[in-house]
């Protein structure tokens, strides 16, 4: 929750954690001051405007669907690959014994990884990514699926093409759902995943 805390002439912008909230039993909160104004330098950055200019190019198509299906077996920091199914779609599937007539790299994307777009989001905003959760599995192989079709068909895969369309506070939000919070430490530029316990325990 966005707050603003005030006290005489003082005022700061902050965010307000819930901790704790069991009935019979009082509220436990957090406030993580906000220094560098660091959600209202993001309120209006989407992951599009970071990536928009971010591609991995290849000699040829066949090169790129090559690199794909290596993910398969060889694990990368930025990618995964999987086969996914849906009512109309199949993706990254390859039936050598079938001919189909359609063009070449068609139907397969490679899926970016969350801790890697955390990574480049760090970057943009001047900061270095702190040791974390998502450092170990199976956080670190979790990733954004997305039903692109044509992503590697040019010989290159965009990023813009394969990454969610969320705004930075909605991406941020996804760390919340595994109760923890981004803070930012202004004096040494490090971006932090805390959980929401551990800031309760320095807090005691």
């Amino acid at each position: 929750i966005d707050v603003t805390i005030e006290n005489g002439s003082f005022i700061i912008k902050a965010r307000q954690a819930i901790l704790s909230a069991k009935r019979k039993y009082p509220i436990q909160t957090s406030f993580y001051l906000n220094e560098g104004s660091f959600y209202e330098r993001i309120e209006n950055i989407t992951l599009k405007d970071i990536f928009k200019d971010k591609s991995v190019v290849f000699s040829s198509v066949d090169d790129a669907i090559n690199f794909v299906f290596s993910l398969l077996s060889q694990p990368d920091e930025r990618f995964s690959c999987f086969m996914v199914s849906s009512e109309d779609t199949v993706l990254n599937y390859v039936d050598h014994a079938k001919e189909v007539l359609i063009p070449k790299g068609m139907y397969i994307t490679p899926f970016i990884k969350v801790r890697h777009i955390l990574q480049e989001v760090c970057m943009y905003l001047g900061y270095t990514l702190d040791t974390s959760f998502m450092d170990a599995d199976p956080f670190l192989r979790m990733v954004f699926l997305n039903n692109n079709v044509d992503t590697i068909v040019l010989g290159r895969i965009d990023y813009v093409d394969i990454i969610p369309d969320f705004t930075l506070q909605q991406f941020f939000d996804i760390f919340r759902k595994f109760n923890h919070e981004v803070v930012t430490d202004e004096v040494n530029k490090k971006l932090k995943l805390v959980h929401f316990d551990e800031s309760l325990a320095d807090s005691n």
